[in-house]
């Protein structure tokens, strides 16, 4: 999935069209790179999980374009929520809180240690 397409999801959530929110694409571009590196934990237990190389370091979109490269479905299930609630941030504070609060309940999934509580049946 590219960096435009989680862009596009986005603006898909925030129910709006790409040629309505003009200054959008280039904050996505920062707030792409900045996801990147929130997500570099989550994306390195993926990875060793699957006996795949770790990043060292998070790596950076150059453009909306390339290619988002951590796992296929945390960027396609997590990441509109996320970049859609940076892109309203300043706007819509009730929507910003939705959006981050289901952005963290899918990331969740993807967390490298996820503790469930358990409850006894007697």
């Amino acid at each position: 999935m590219t960096g435009r397409e989680v862009y596009q999801r986005a603006v898909a959530l925030l129910g709006q069209e790409e040629t309505d929110v003009g200054y959008y694409p280039a904050l996505a571009l920062v707030c792409l790179n900045q996801m990147l590196a929130d997500c570099l934990g989550e994306q390195n237990a993926l990875d060793q999980a699957f006996g795949k190389h770790s990043f060292v370091t998070a790596p950076e979109l150059l453009e909306l374009e390339d290619e988002v490269p951590y796992h296929e479905r945390m960027v396609s299930e997590c990441f509109p929520y996320r970049l859609a609630a940076l892109l309203v941030a300043g706007e819509d504070r009730k929507e910003y809180n939705r959006l981050t609060q289901e952005y963290e309940e899918r990331l969740a999934k993807y967390s490298p240690c996820c503790l469930i509580e358990m409850r006894g049946t007697g």
